[in-house]
């Protein structure tokens, strides 16, 4: 859930994620004190969409390690995950106060701040990320979202360009700015042509699976008229299983159904 490094693993500690649960429980049972397999049976809850138990096994790792900032910090994208955004925010900013040398929780607190509309503690959040990792490109593309949220266009390609420099292979920073540019209010800056462009390479880039980058394909093909391209493309998007999980622009989601909406009565979507 949160990044790491590189690491050897045994062969024997591989198991497929619908038997983790149970592979984690036979080594509770036999130590309940195994910090490491109630983390790892969490993730595995997390990962089957079982939060509740996730929950559960975050507050036992927390209880046996309650200095342990990573805990906190996937209990609190837990809390995310179940819509409970106050109990998140608390939850990273433990786990701020614990380790504030590291990106993820001041990212993810943004990401929350940004969903409750309290954007002035987002961008603060983003900055303090970014200042700590100026490479993190997570939280350069969620202060894009952001900029765009607040209709600042022009700062929101910044970020997304900047955050392509920095990862090439970063498909969202794309498939952003793809939808950027194929739906924005602004006419001087709105450009179907290259918003095509850009969204085929995120498509690329995420092999044809994204939901996200599928709907911004859809942006762009219905900006150059070709609707039928659009419902298609917009609809294999909202597919996508783990399409409404992604936090970084809950309200581009929720708005989903209305564009595929727009895009069958042959109109391009403004947002």
């Amino acid at each position: 859930m949160l990044g790491g490094e590189e690491a050897w693993v045994d062969k024997a500690d591989m198991v497929g994620l619908r038997d983790a649960p149970s592979f984690y429980t036979k080594l509770i049972r036999s130590d309940r004190e195994n910090t490491w397999a109630w983390y790892n049976r969490a993730h595995a809850w997390w990962d089957l969409g079982e939060f509740d138990n996730a929950l559960k096994d975050f507050d036992e790792c927390i209880r046996l390690s309650p200095d342990d900032e990573v805990a906190y910090s996937s209990r609190g994208m837990t809390w995310m995950a179940k819509k409970e955004y106050d109990r998140a925010i608390k939850d990273f900013t433990e786990a701020i106060r614990l380790k504030p040398d590291i990106p993820f929780p001041y990212c993810y607190r943004g990401n929350c701040f940004q969903i409750k509309r309290n954007l002035d503690k987002a961008l603060a959040d983003y900055a303090e990320a970014i200042r700590v990792d100026p490479d993190f490109v997570s939280a350069i593309i969620d202060r894009g979202t952001l900029w765009h949220f607040k209709k600042e266009y022009a700062k929101a390609i910044q970020e997304y360009d900047q955050a392509h420099r920095i990862d090439a292979q970063s498909f969202y920073a794309q498939a952003n700015k793809a939808y950027l540019l194929a739906t924005c209010k602004d006419d001087a800056l709105r450009d179907g042509k290259k918003a095509l462009t850009l969204a085929k390479e995120a498509c690329e880039l995420a092999h044809w699976k994204d939901g996200w980058c599928l709907s911004a394909l859809a942006a762009a093909y219905a900006e150059l008229g070709q609707f039928d391209e659009a419902v298609t493309y917009e609809r294999k998007g909202q597919a996508d299983a783990d399409y409404h999980k992604q936090v970084y622009d809950v309200e581009a989601f929720e708005k989903a159904p209305q564009r595929l909406q727009s895009y069958l009565s042959k109109k391009a979507w403004r947002d």
